[in-house]
């Protein structure tokens, strides 16, 4: 598959001396260079090729946008190992620099979610077409506009002929939108992370720094009762009646812990199923519910309040059987206090103008298998709007893709520069 031409500068690999000097005492020196190489119709091009290749999950199959991944990276000298766990689940992994002294790992993902009702979208979901200083089509916020940054900022760093002292290593991963299992839980639990010094993450977060983000704790929680004629109810035990009296247990919970930066943990009941007929006693009813978590919470101790809060109803409702199940789970994280690219990419904010504070992600992102498991200091950051994330003519706004490439270039350099 052929995607637009690079831009106007080919960038040029290993010409041997940096024009990036001392850039860990003069930082200043790296916003202009930054300015100069960094191309705007590059990343534009990027962004467009990447969001033009479907790559919906479900069903889930990101061998083709992981084939414009690897053309995009050839033009920039650079390898790429594919991993797949499961036919079609792909992820690429690429690294640019020699040194193994410090290891910046960049991770994304190439999943998107459906499209939908493609008859509903003002353009065509997967044409990459610009309107209005924007960029349109499914993934173009989510994520595939913080992946064109990473590319094109490693791009920019090359024709600067800047040698990193140390390593970038990308990780553009499969299944994201389906909790991780196939991509960087994958690469966790396989040991492909371990050599990495501190990560970033370019999810969209409109350009805040996102140093704490929710988990999510997925619970199936059933009544049973005793089928009888619809005529007849009292012979029989209404589950669907019982369930009623779950929901307003539920809804009653109020929670003590508290974070900082994410608020209070949330409940929402998300779907519900009972009955067969509706001249039947119904005689099972279940409902699912999203709990969103906050760093420090355990999947046990989430449970364990689920049961606190029905135990009342179980004492003075001899006949009422109730289960809670846990069906997945996404854990909550937080950056680990002293991850320098917390002030890296603070100042590069700084640098370029570009507004933003540090926040909390309502949502999971990948960054806690990253922080979790492979302890791995990692931040979220990258451009797009979180809330135009699974919507209908989704978006990217131009100016946003192209600052987060200076901010990711920028923050390259500066992580890579010795010290």
């Amino acid at each position: 598959m052929k995607y637009p031409p690079r831009a106007r500068v080919k960038p040029q690999v290993g010409t041997g001396v940096s024009l990036i000097a001392n850039v860990n005492t003069m930082p200043a020196e790296i916003a202009p260079l930054v300015d100069k190489y960094v191309d705007a119709d590059e990343v534009v091009a990027i962004c467009q090729a990447l969001v033009r290749t479907p790559s919906e999950n479900p069903p889930g199959d990101e061998r083709q946008v992981a084939r414009v991944t690897q053309d995009l990276l050839d033009h920039l000298g650079l390898e790429c190992e594919f991993v797949e766990p499961l036919p079609g689940r792909v992820s690429t992994i690429s690294t640019w620099g020699e040194s193994t002294r410090r290891t910046l790992m960049f991770n994304g993902h190439y999943d998107v979610v459906p499209v939908g009702d493609a008859d509903a979208w003002t353009h065509s979901p997967f044409s990459g077409h610009i309107a209005d200083g924007r960029i349109y089509g499914r993934g173009s916020t989510d994520m595939k506009a913080g992946i064109a940054a990473c590319i094109a900022a490693v791009s920019a760093l090359q024709r600067a002929n800047f040698e990193p002292d140390g390593r970038i290593v990308m990780h553009f991963v499969a299944d994201e939108e389906a909790l991780g299992t196939h991509g960087t839980r994958y690469l966790v639990e396989h040991g492909y992370c371990d050599a990495a010094t501190e990560a970033l993450v370019g999810e969209p977060t409109a350009m805040h720094l996102v140093t704490a983000e929710r988990g999510a704790v997925w619970l199936r929680v059933s009544t049973d009762g005793v089928s009888a004629h619809g005529s007849t109810p009292q012979l029989g035990a209404n589950a669907i009646e019982h369930m009623s009296h779950v929901i307003d247990a539920i809804s009653g919970m109020r929670f003590r812990k508290l974070h900082e930066t994410l608020g209070a943990p949330t409940i929402n009941i998300g779907t519900i199923r009972g009955g067969s007929k509706v001249n039947m006693v119904p005689d099972f009813c279940e409902i699912e519910i999203d709990r969103r978590t906050i760093p420090g919470e355990t999947n046990d101790e989430i449970v364990a309040e689920f049961d606190a809060a029905l135990s009342h109803l179980r004492e003075h409702s001899p006949d009422l059987h109730v289960r809670v199940v846990v069906d997945d789970f996404a854990e909550a994280s937080q950056t680990p206090e002293g991850t320098s690219l917390v002030a890296l990419l603070d100042e590069a904010r700084t640098t370029f103008g570009i507004d933003g504070s540090e926040v909390g992600y309502a949502g999971a992102t990948d960054a806690r298998f990253l922080i979790n498991q492979a302890r791995v200091p990692s931040i979220v950051f990258g451009p797009g709007d979180p809330l135009l994330a699974h919507t209908v003519d989704e978006y990217v706004e131009i100016e946003q893709l192209v600052q987060a490439t200076r901010a990711y270039a920028y923050t390259f350099a500066r992580f890579l520069s010795e010290r």
